[in-house]
């Protein structure tokens, strides 16, 4: 599980490279477990979060265009009045996943194989 210090710092360092590509780094949570973190006004353009396990987590107010949860678990996950702007939900498993006044907007959205889709959406805005 990613302890606190380097989860802040790489939030800090992925906010900081989007507003200047010279300085700080995208941030890249691949395959890492997230469960106890949450996302609160968060810009995470272009986050890498493939395959990383986030169950239970919140994201509120986030900015999460270009965002790539590919295999991730999303199981639980909220998204509240988030943008997700060609986010990249392939293969994710989304078991009572909730979106609650989100932006979508060219975003993927195939779950599991094997995976019944249960999807909770309150004012969803889906624009093409």
């Amino acid at each position: 599980m990613l302890d606190d210090k380097l989860f802040y710092q790489m939030v800090k360092d992925h906010e900081a490279w989007l507003a200047d590509p010279s300085k700080g780094k995208p941030a890249d949570f691949s395959g890492m477990d997230l469960k106890n973190h949450d996302f609160v006004n968060v810009d995470l353009q272009k986050a890498n979060f493939e395959g990383a396990d986030l169950e239970g987590l919140k994201f509120i107010r986030c900015n999460l265009a270009f965002v790539n949860f590919k295999h991730a678990n999303l199981t639980d996950v909220i998204f509240s009045k988030c943008e997700l702007y060609q986010t990249n939900m392939q293969s994710a498993k989304m078991v009572d996943c909730e979106f609650r006044e989100v932006l979508m907007s060219k975003t993927i959205m195939t779950p599991k194989d094997d995976q019944k889709e249960r999807y909770i959406s309150k004012y969803v805005k889906i624009d093409d």
